[in-house]
């Protein structure tokens, strides 16, 4: 079964050219399919896959701690 997840947070975001390597690696690996836009100003995206795998996108992020509030939205 696929869960399909929003998710976006207003935040600075001077690194993310070079954040954006680590996540798509990750998300190739946990076979999660979607778009997550990267900009200065943070990040909004929809992703798809199996619960465990976006459960382990979203892990990652908020470990980088600027994604404490992420927004999450599931259906």
């Amino acid at each position: 079964m696929f869960t399909v997840c929003a998710l976006y947070q207003f935040v600075r975001l001077d690194d993310f050219e070079t954040f954006r390597t680590p996540l798509r690696e990750l998300m190739v690996e946990l076979e999660v399919k979607g778009t997550i836009l990267l900009a200065l100003e943070g990040l909004n995206g929809t992703i798809s896959g199996s619960k465990a795998s976006i459960d382990g996108v979203i892990q990652f992020l908020q470990d980088d701690g600027r994604f404490d509030n992420l927004e999450i939205k599931f259906s």
